[in-house]
């Protein structure tokens, strides 16, 4: 099946959609332009520190330290390769390894490996066998884990994907402090998303980049088309409203409460005819159940997820645990491993789901400055994005117009600046007042237009 990718770039995030003939969303990736490190980067860092009581060192990567953890002592100063392996939170550093590899189409790079390994559910095929004793001809410095997808290739191209791979580790030097290798570069992230979902339309609201896609081999077959603005707008996908902690439904709700490393989903039933709500009490969870998958995979969710769901009798819970059992055998987190504990005699289900990125609650939201944690609002950046958005439509309809822009009083200077940036690339005058409000807004003077 053919897929649309909408790319929405602004000054702060680079945003990715999949939607399928329907128009319903099957992958969403936000990728925000800062220079915290990422999953999956390789730096050349320098020892900060070696701590013999944790086992571990911390080592600065340029942007910021990173914890690694090491049972072999490491010396103040010592350089070494280091891959992120899962990105850092408000009050914890990005944790790497250095037990590198690199992602292809066709095969994962295990720079401390030594042979070809089949995926698991192929190694027993006698076509991935053949594969393999071909591709083990040739001199690897470095062991590979193929993908399954590599059935459906020929040798040429597979044995030229473990080449470049290899080429790619080659170069990586442990010689002044830097970021070696970044796997969540704009032109990788895009062709791997042309190459997993048969991509055959792409929208970008970025003039420069859809001409580049365009003289773009990878591209030839997919139609390419600029958009000016609001792009996810348009197709009613607005990340606000994907981290509401409230979710309504037809015959259930959701109400979604965040804390350090735990998140608490209770299933309400939207039913008030109590006869009927019994009857349907276990399609109601099911569906419930569905959706919360959906929602952990979209939003990036991880930690320790408690699911509240509505009270049953023993023989559904029964029917229910089972249910979740065979919905998450054939349910992937992008690599992240995922722990079910039973569901209890009170319908409460424990699952552990392993943490690699910011989820899109950490992006776009941040703890209430005014009431401490007690609820969430809109992020600095989130507001900054929506606003730049705003701006283009202001532009439009009001070219040389003088603008007003209204920011909270909390916004920090380099915060205020990025909105002085954001006008002036778009040849905007303005002018910027503070307000005690927790909004950004936006909007024409009354006054002449600027010639």
């Amino acid at each position: 099946m053919s897929h649309k990718l909408l790319i929405e770039r602004t000054f702060l995030f680079d945003k990715y959609a999949i939607l399928d003939k329907d128009h319903l969303l099957k992958k969403l990736q936000v990728i925000p332009k800062d220079r915290s490190p990422r999953k999956g980067q390789i730096y050349c860092g320098q020892v900060e520190s070696y701590r013999p009581t944790l086992g571990a060192a911390f080592v600065n990567v340029g942007s910021e330290t990173v914890f690694l953890s090491t049972e072999k002592r490491l010396i103040q100063g010592e350089k070494l390769l280091l891959q992120i392996q899962r990105e850092g939170e408000k009050n914890k550093k990005a944790r790497a390894t250095r037990d590198l590899s690199i992602a292809g189409e066709f095969a994962v790079l295990l720079a401390a490996g030594d042979s070809i390994i089949a995926p698991k559910k192929n190694r027993d095929d006698p076509e991935t066998k053949r594969l393999i004793d071909k591709l083990k001809a040739h001199d690897w410095k470095y062991g590979f884990l193929l993908r399954s997808r590599c059935r459906l290739s020929d040798h040429e191209s597979i044995l030229a994907e473990l080449e470049e791979l290899q080429k790619i580790m080659n170069e990586l030097e442990a010689d002044k402090i830097a970021l070696l290798y970044d796997p969540t570069t704009f032109d990788r992230i895009v062709g791997d998303l042309i190459r997993q979902y048969d991509v055959a339309e792409i929208l970008c609201n970025d003039k420069k980049y859809c001409k580049e896609l365009q003289w773009n081999a990878m591209s030839e077959e997919i139609f390419i088309q600029h958009v000016d603005f609001l792009l996810f707008e348009r197709y009613g996908l607005k990340i606000a409203e994907m981290i509401n902690p409230t979710q309504g439904f037809d015959d259930f709700s959701l109400s979604v409460n965040y804390l350090e490393a735990l998140c608490v989903i209770d299933v309400n039933s939207a039913m008030q005819d109590n006869a009927v709500r019994d009857r349907k009490i276990l399609k109601i969870n099911e569906s419930a159940f569905l959706y919360i998958l959906d929602y952990i995979d979209r939003i990036g969710l991880g930690g320790i997820v408690l699911v509240d769901f509505i009270s049953m009798k023993a023989q559904e819970l029964l029917m229910l645990d089972r249910y979740i059992d065979m919905q998450l055998q054939n349910f992937s987190l992008k690599g992240r491993r995922i722990k079910k504990y039973p569901l209890n005699d009170s319908g409460l289900l424990q699952l552990v789901i392993e943490k690699a990125q910011r989820s899109l609650t950490q992006l776009f939201s941040e703890e209430c400055p005014a009431c401490r944690g007690s609820g969430i609002v809109k992020s600095a950046r989130a507001m900054i994005d929506d606003m730049e958005l705003e701006l283009h439509k202001l532009r439009y309809h009001y070219p040389n117009q003088r603008i007003q822009i209204v920011c909270p009083d909390f916004f920090t200077e380099s915060e205020r600046k990025i909105i002085e940036d954001i006008a002036s690339e778009n040849h905007m005058p303005y002018n910027i007042e503070g307000t005690k409000e927790n909004y950004i807004k936006i909007m024409p003077t009354t006054g002449e237009k600027d010639e």
